[in-house]
């Protein structure tokens, strides 16, 4: 058995033994997005995900493409990610797209502001 540093399933973040409920908003920051959680003693805990390779891909061009001040080397950035596929992608609309969202990044104490580790709870076959 594999064993993975944290899961995710029906909004429930199971890490370092304990289990956590999304308790808020998800919302972008930085280079991901986060969310508060709780645990079953009332304990608060924010979730943070990485974004995935593609997402940021499609949002680059996107960015690109509403430039009215594309250069040439912007231009050959644009004809690159549309040559890979991320000129016509719906997945800049659909967040669902934007993260691995059964994997969270780091899961925070709140309160402390430790990051729980990399302690093994799930299981994976």
């Amino acid at each position: 058995m594999k064993k993975k540093k944290w899961v995710c399933i029906d909004g429930t973040v199971y890490a370092n033994g304990k289990e956590l409920t999304d308790t808020g908003a998800t919302r972008p920051v930085g280079a991901g997005y986060e969310a508060p959680a709780e645990d079953e003693d009332g304990n608060k805990y924010i979730i943070t995900w990485d974004t995935t390779k593609e997402w940021d891909k499609a949002c680059r061009y996107a960015s690109l493409e509403s430039s009215t001040f594309t250069s040439d080397e912007e231009k050959r950035e644009m004809e690159e990610l549309a040559s890979q596929g991320f000129d016509v992608s719906p997945d800049v609309c659909d967040e669902s797209y934007a993260c691995d969202w059964g994997h969270p990044a780091s899961v925070m104490d709140e309160a402390s502001h430790e990051d729980l580790g990399c302690v093994v709870t799930a299981l994976e076959a």
